[in-house]
């Protein structure tokens, strides 16, 4: 039995025939970070962060830091997909790996002032401590916690 040759000149031809598809670029990200923030773990977080207020932890900005993994994506997938005519982004989700997210961390830390230190990055297995003193007035330390 012959089998079907999924040649460019064949996807060319099926876009042809089929008028109300287009190709699109694919971006499939791993979202296992969000299904972990549910209900109860946000008010625990808006709790806490009244009881910083509270205690007036929140009331000089230089001392507000955000250390945020999440809003860098390090594993991003591409590919050309199939989708309806007129689609702008094709998007993708993907299962989570054992190596999603494992091996390389990108740590972005920015306080509410505006300032934001040189991003860590953070190897799986390896230890990593570094002073950021130079970049803000109050010295701190940000250390990987090892994986296994």
């Amino acid at each position: 039995m012959n089998r079907a040759k999924f040649t460019d000149r064949w996807h060319r031809k099926f876009l042809v025939r089929s008028r109300e598809i287009s190709l699109r670029i694919l971006s499939a990200l791993s979202f296992k970070k969000s299904r972990e923030w549910t209900f109860r773990r946000c008010k625990e977080w808006i709790l806490l962060l009244q009881k910083l207020s509270i205690d007036g932890f929140l009331v000089d900005a230089e001392g507000i830091w955000n250390l945020d993994e999440s809003g860098f994506r390090l594993a991003e997938l591409y590919g050309i997909v199939y989708t309806e005519r007129d689609v702008k982004e094709a998007v993708g989700y993907v299962k989570e790996t054992k190596t999603d997210r494992e091996n390389i961390i990108l740590m972005a830390m920015e306080n509410a002032a505006g300032k934001m230190p040189l991003p860590l990055i953070l190897y799986k297995g390896k230890m990593h401590i570094e002073s950021h003193s130079g970049t803000h007035t109050t010295l701190a330390i940000w250390a990987q916690i090892h994986r296994g």
